[in-house]
This record gives structure tokens, sequence and C-alpha cells, in this order.
């Protein structure tokens, strides 16, 4: 009785040792599924949170994509656009270059032609002046000559004069015929004199129309070098406006560049906002993968409690039938 008495108490010892221990255990499991309920707790606030930042992190994204495509499209029809514009303003501009090479190269022609006839005419001119001074200086010798003859005639008349008066009967015929042949020659010499007076007049009329010509045409060049000149004005003005239009169009050009920069700049930080949104969802399913073993850990871990509590309850019912 006494060692059956020793039995039974070291199997209650034990059994009570068992209990606490089974106690412990189960308290230490309460306290690691609280832990890990409230972990996966923890986790599923966090995960509701990140799948929450995650869904309007990608709305934003894809609104912000939306954006940018919709901003690319405008930006690349504005750049068609623009390039178009610009091509039909070079086509435009070579168009008028091309007429006005065109008309400079006619005017040119014009004045060159215009320039070869002045010489031309410059030419003829001085040719008629230069014939005309030699028959005036021509007629002047003529004049000269038959000064000099009628010089002669004259001194051969005083002579004749001076013999008549020792000789005047015998010689009074000669006189007459030589004052008639006087009279002759001084005649011949007016209508000389009235000849070459009439061919000065003639000349002096031909240069009075050759000068009048030279200024008319003095005055055609002069209009058609203000014409020229008007031209050549018109022709800077063009190339100014050229200028401007196509500094213009640069400028046009290099802010849709930099548009073009910035949208690929902010396509960049889409893509990395996106490959964060991707990383964010990594963690996310890491973390539902985490919360998956907890819930596989908590799970094994109540069917090891289940697992002791039969135990427990087996060794109690031994126990007692052992104490039976």
């Amino acid at each position: 009785k006494e060692k059956e008495h020793e039995l039974l108490t070291i199997e209650k010892q034990a059994m009570e040792k068992s209990n606490v221990e089974q106690a412990d255990m189960i308290g230490k499991a309460s306290e690691t599924i609280l832990r890990l309920n409230e972990e996966n707790a923890n986790l599923k606030r966090v995960q509701e949170s990140t799948i929450g930042e995650s869904i309007s992190t990608i709305r934003q994204l894809e609104e912000e994509m939306a954006q940018l495509k919709e901003s690319k499209e405008k930006t690349e029809n504005a750049l068609q656009k623009a390039i178009s514009e610009h091509e039909s303003a070079n086509k435009a501009q070579a168009a008028i270059l091309e007429e006005e090479a065109t008309k400079k190269a006619a005017q040119e022609k014009t004045v060159s032609q215009l320039r070869d006839s002045m010489k031309e005419l410059e030419l003829i001119l001085e040719n008629s002046l230069q014939a005309e001074k030699k028959k005036v200086k021509t007629l002047k010798e003529k004049n000269k000559a038959l000064e000099q003859k009628v010089q002669q005639e004259s001194d051969m008349a005083t002579m004749l004069r001076e013999v008549s008066n020792a000789t005047q009967d015998s010689m009074q015929q000669q006189i007459d015929d030589l004052q008639a042949q006087l009279n002759e020659g001084l005649n011949k010499l007016t209508v000389l004199s009235e000849s070459s007076n009439r061919t000065i007049d003639e000349q002096k009329k031909n240069v009075a129309s050759l000068t009048t010509n030279l200024n008319d045409i003095t005055a055609v060049k002069t209009r058609l070098e203000i014409r020229l000149q008007f031209c050549l004005d018109e022709m800077k003005i063009l190339s100014k406006k050229h200028k401007e239009e196509k500094t213009e169009l640069e400028r046009t050009i290099n802010h849709l560049q930099s548009e073009m920069v910035t949208l690929k700049a902010e396509r960049e930080r889409g893509n990395e906002a996106l490959k964060r949104a991707k990383e964010l969802e990594a963690q996310v399913n890491d973390r539902e993968l985490m919360l998956r073993q907890a819930q596989m850990q908590k799970k094994d871990l109540l069917d090891a409690i289940s697992h002791l509590r039969e135990v427990t309850s087996f060794d109690k019912c031994e126990s007692m039938s052992f104490g039976v």
C-alpha cells in the first residue's frame, strides 16, 4: 500500500508537472497565437494599406501615363505641324528667292544691256563729236585759207591800185577784171562762210540732239538704278523677314525639343514610379507569403495544441485507470 501510495504520489506529481508543463506550453502557444494574430492583423493592415497605396499609385501612374501619352501626342502633332509649316515656309521662301533671283538676273541683264547700249551710244557720240570736230577744223582751215587768199587778193588789189596810180589809163581794164575776180572771190567766200555756218549750226543741232538723247539715256539709267535699288531693298527686307521666320521656327523647334526632353524626363519618372509600384507589389506579395506561412505555422501550432490536449486527456485517463 505504501508503495502504491508512493507510486500514486509520484504519478500525481508527474501528472501535475505534466499539467504545469502543458499549461506553460498552452500559455506559450496562446501567446504565440496572439502574437501571430496581432502580427497577422498588422500584416493585413499593412497589406491593405500597401495594396490601397499601390492601387492609388497605379491609378495615379495610369493617369500620368495617359496624360503623358496625350501630351506626347499633342507635342508630336504640334511638332509635325511646325515641321510642315517650316517646310512650307522654306518652300515658299525658296520659291520667292528663286523668283527674286530670276528678277535680279533679268534686271542685271537689262542693266548690263543698257550699260552696253550706253557705252555704244557714248562711243557713237564720241566718234560723231570727233568727226564734227574734224569737219569744223577742216572748215576753219578752209576759212583760214580763204582769208589768206582774200588777203592775198587784197594785197594784190593794193599793189594794182599803186600800179594804177602810175599807169591808170593802161591798167584800168585789168583793174576792173581784177575787181570782178575779187568780187567773185568775195562772193565765193561769203557762200563758203554761209555754208560753213549752216554746217556748224547743223552740227550744233546734232550735238544738242545727241546731248538730249544722252540725257534721256542717263534719266533711264537713273530710273533703272532706282528701281534696282528698290528691288535690292525689297530683297533685303524679304531676307530679313526670312531670317526672322527662320529664327522663330528654330525657337519653336527648340521649345518643342525642350518639351520633348521634359516629357522624356516625366516618362522616366513615371517608369520609376511604376517600378517602385512593382517593388511595393513584390513586397506585398512577400508579406502575403509571410502571412500564409504564419497562418500555416498557426495551424501547425493549433494542431500541436490539439494533439497535446488529446495526449493530456489520454494520460489523465490512463492515470485514472492505473490509479483505479
